[in-house]
């Protein structure tokens, strides 16, 4: 006789048994440890810097490149991504998992102030920003019967978008809207008689 047959027959014997083992297993579910499931947590660390007219070569060769090369200097890093375009640099800071983030953006920050003699003085102050490398997490969309797009645009950044950005797990709130802009052609040789 086999020991799985004394549950072939005994039903209620197997029940108890099977009950009493979910039991015991729910019981010491709050003590398991969780030490082979470690938070998995992607920080990426975002930084922009603007260089105004410039064009995207322009942007790679002086601002982008320079900014590359210092702050990959910096420990803690898994690995980088730099995107240039017209008059703006994104560089993406993927930060080595487990690494503290913290430690890795004041390291960074450092990188780029030691950077920032090597770069055009035109070029804008680079923002430097933390998030999760994740997808965002919700897109607002807002509508207005009085207020036109970039009177809507104008708002939600002089108001919304700095409220966002203080609240807690709040990566960063960007704004995608239409900014207002004004182009100007100015005849050189009527603005020369003036």
């Amino acid at each position: 006789m086999r020991f799985t047959d004394r549950f072939i027959e005994r039903p209620v014997l197997a029940i108890v048994v099977s009950a009493l083992v979910l039991l015991l297993g729910l019981a010491s579910l709050s003590r398991v440890g969780i030490r082979e499931f470690p938070g998995l947590e992607r920080s990426v660390i975002t930084v922009t810097t603007v260089y105004p007219g410039a064009s995207s070569r322009t942007v790679q060769g002086f601002v982008t490149t320079p900014l590359q090369v210092n702050i990959a200097g910096a420990a803690g890093i898994d690995y980088l991504s730099a995107t240039s375009n017209a008059g703006v640099s994104t560089i993406e800071v993927h930060v080595r998992l487990g690494e503290d983030t913290d430690q890795v953006l004041t390291e960074v920050v450092a990188k780029v102030a030691q950077a920032r003699d090597e770069i055009p003085r035109d070029v804008e102050d680079p923002v430097i920003a933390t998030g999760s490398g994740e997808d965002a997490l919700m897109y607002l969309a807002f509508t207005s019967q009085q207020m036109t797009p970039f009177q809507i645009n104008d708002y939600l950044l002089r108001s919304v978008q700095p409220e966002l950005a203080t609240l807690d797990g709040v990566g960063k709130a960007a704004i995608f809207g239409r900014p207002l802009a004004m182009r100007i052609w100015l005849d050189p040789v009527r603005m020369a008689a003036l």
